[in-house]
């Protein structure tokens, strides 16, 4: 037989069973609820939108949250410590006619001393107590038949899902993965294999996105595309069956003249790609330029640099060009003409340098890049440059005196003038003649030029000093000539124009002095009769417009 204390604990063991079942039931019933709408949500929305995997966490963490609380207040608040006055009570609800008795008997133990209370009246309570229990099942308190229903739901429920999880294992078994931050695909129909992936391509070139199918084979996918910049939106288009690849169909869509950084996934059937990235790699362009240039020594100029890719130099000059670019490069070639000149790396591939020496000619040259960041060596041209090559040019000499050709005696002295220049600098000068047209002969100029770039030559020319043998009916033709320091100047010697001296008998000379006087004289009194009539011309307009 048990006692009193024996069927309040085989109660209270009792109940708690009861709250097991009825929490365990209530959070399966729960925990397949939210399994589900967590495949709905993941399967129906968040794997067909591509969205971030760390959103399978935020679902996890959803569902610790809910499962938690229900786990609280379904199961755990009712899982209370044995109180036998409390249990004892729970009794007296059940079977009022104890009075009290159960709850009084718990309250005053056995060997209890109460100076309130006479002993003998606490073990007749506790007697009363024993006799009035005796035939009592404390355990009917708890009756099982009010979760009859319950228990059925959730055992249909949880065999529903166990078939479902084993038909549908693949899923159950993504959902799992993904709920866990693990980056998995729901199994589908149609599955996408081989596709283009990330991409880099030229900037400005054309794309071909292409991917293969396998399964359900559907007659076009849909690709879509979108820039990286935040806030565009998706652009779409058809992605059509362009033939086969590796044995599977291949379907293809050509994206035009790719400028920027673009975002696309591809959907065929009831699958859907990952998204994948789209560089374009624009032309390697210059951040620093700096050309030395160094001059020829007859110049007597010092080197110097510029920054300026077209310009001027003067010919003969030596050029280094030293290329700073803002993106590596694999290779550098310089274009002039048909002419490929191969850069070198300064240290590194954003450093380059090229050279031309003694340049002669005006040139235009163009840069043919390389690029080396996407490892595909994408080729590109370069605009054009010019350079303009400023040749040495020949000495001009003007000749002042004498103006015109004439007559000369033996005797004569020749006063020549000449005015002459030059780009860089003067070196020397020559009055150059002949003799009834033979060979050319040359005299000296007895001046010092100093790199001067202009000035003027006045001398005096004995003819009787010079001219050997000079006699009447000899004809003298002369010039005056100078040359730069250009070097190997016999390229660079200019001369003025030439002058005649025809040399003649002192009569001769005499009479053709008299008629260029007499001539002179009749222009000055030309001149003298044209101004006076001008001048009264003058007056007699004065007077008749009342001018005084």
């Amino acid at each position: 037989m048990m006692t009193i204390e024996e069927k309040l604990r085989s109660l209270w063991h009792q109940e708690r069973r009861f709250y097991h079942v009825r929490g365990a039931s209530r959070f399966i019933l729960w925990l397949i609820a939210m399994l589900a709408v967590d495949f709905i949500i993941d399967w129906g929305i968040l794997f067909r939108v591509n969205s971030n995997i760390n959103i399978g966490l935020l679902l996890l963490i959803v569902n610790i949250g809910v499962l938690g609380y229900v786990l609280w207040n379904e199961w755990l608040k009712y899982l209370k410590p044995f109180d036998p006055v409390v249990v004892a009570l729970e009794v007296e609800t059940r079977h009022p006619e104890l009075a009290s008795v159960l709850v009084s008997y718990t309250q005053f133990p056995e060997g209890t001393r109460d100076e309130h209370a006479s002993p003998e009246l606490v073990e007749a309570m506790r007697q009363q107590a024993r006799d009035l229990t005796r035939t009592i099942d404390f355990r009917e308190v708890v009756d099982f038949a009010q979760i009859r229903k319950l228990l059925m739901v959730c055992a249909c429920i949880t065999f529903f899902f166990l078939i479902i999880s084993i038909n549908w294992q693949a899923h159950t078994s993504s959902l799992l993965r993904r709920l866990s931050g693990v980056d998995a695909t729901y199994p589908t129909r149609t599955q996408i294999v081989d596709v283009s992936g990330d991409l880099m391509v030229r900037a400005g070139d054309p794309v071909i996105v292409t991917v293969g199918a396998e399964g359900v084979i559907p007659e076009q996918g849909t690709i879509y595309v979108r820039s990286d910049e935040s806030g565009s939106d998706w652009q779409t288009a058809p992605m059509l069956l362009g033939g086969a690849g590796s044995g599977r169909p291949v379907f293809e869509q050509t994206l035009d003249e790719v400028n920027e950084e673009l975002l696309y996934y591809i959907k065929l059937g009831d699958d859907r790609s990952d998204l994948y990235r789209i560089t374009p790699i624009s032309a390697p362009s210059i951040s620093a330029v700096r050309i030395d240039r160094t001059y020829l020594p007859y110049l007597g100029r010092e080197a110097d640099k510029t920054s300026a890719l077209s310009g001027s130099v003067l010919e003969g000059s030596s050029l280094v060009w030293h290329l700073t670019t803002h993106t590596p490069v694999d290779r550098l070639q310089v274009a002039i003409g048909e002419k490929r000149i191969d850069a070198v790396q300064n240290g590194d591939n954003l450093h380059w340098t090229f050279r031309m020496d003694k340049v002669k000619s005006s040139f235009k040259y163009t840069f043919l890049w390389t690029e080396g960041m996407s490892g595909k060596g994408f080729e590109y041209d370069d605009v054009e440059h010019a350079m303009e090559v400023i040749p040495d040019m020949v000495p001009k000499v003007e000749l002042l005196k004498p103006t015109l050709n004439a007559l000369a005696t033996v005797n004569k002295r020749v006063t020549i003038k000449a005015k002459v220049q030059d780009d860089h600098g003067l070196d020397e000068a020559w009055l150059t003649y002949t003799v009834n047209d033979g060979e050319e002969k040359r005299i000296p100029i007895e001046i010092n030029f100093k790199g001067q770039q202009s000035g003027i030559i006045d001398f005096v020319w004995n003819l009787k000093d010079t001219v050997d043998d000079v006699k009447p009916d000899m004809n003298i033709s002369f010039y005056v000539q100078v040359k730069d320091h250009y070097p190997n100047g016999e390229s660079h010697e200019a001369g003025s124009v030439r002058r005649r001296l025809s040399v003649v008998d002192a009569k001769r000379y005499i009479d053709w002095y008299q008629e260029e006087l007499s001539s002179n004289l009749n222009d000055v009194r030309r001149a003298q009769v044209a101004e006076e009539e001008a001048a009264k011309a003058l007056k007699q307009l004065k007077i008749q417009e009342g001018v005084e």
